[in-house]
């Protein structure tokens, strides 16, 4: 897994970070929304860096960012992962499994004993990734426009 490394996102990452999720939404056929579902985006510290939460970028060995994701704490002792998108170049490498296996780590070790997320259902990867980690479908009526499933994990 050599050329690339897996960091916590910093101030200035923003802009490559939203490349990295609006290619892939556009790769699937979803729409960026920068001004609402997105917005997360403009600021990741204020977004996700409160206590429990965590920002972890993909990064090549040119210094790229080809992959992401968050998790933030939503309620007490859960969580919501947001943002997993990684770039055609890294996938099949392992770099999903470990970058969602570190947050869910990093999960436990600040106190939550559940995470949620939301997907599509034409992303059988990575909802196989998700499976494969634990998380089961659950039925949430509130879902955001481009998701039609929800999924969680017992930690």
């Amino acid at each position: 897994m050599g050329d690339f490394e897996l960091r916590d996102a910093r101030s200035g990452d923003e802009p490559a970070i939203r490349h990295v999720v609006n290619t892939v939404l556009a790769e699937f056929g979803f729409n960026a929304d920068p001004s609402g579902e997105d917005s997360d985006l403009d600021d990741i510290a204020r977004s996700y860096l409160e206590p429990g939460g965590a920002f972890r970028v993909l990064v090549s060995a040119s210094g790229e960012i080809v992959g992401c994701a968050g998790l933030r704490p939503i309620a007490s002792g859960a969580g919501e992962l947001r943002k997993m998108y990684i770039l055609p170049v890294a996938r099949g490498r392992g770099w999903g499994r470990q970058l969602l296996l570190e947050l869910l780590a990093h999960a436990r070790r600040n106190g939550l004993r559940q995470l949620e997320l939301e997907t599509h259902s034409k992303l059988g990867t990575a909802r196989a990734l998700y499976r494969s980690l634990g998380f089961v479908e659950i039925t949430r009526d509130d879902l955001s426009d481009r998701c039609d499933l929800a999924m969680e994990v017992q930690l």
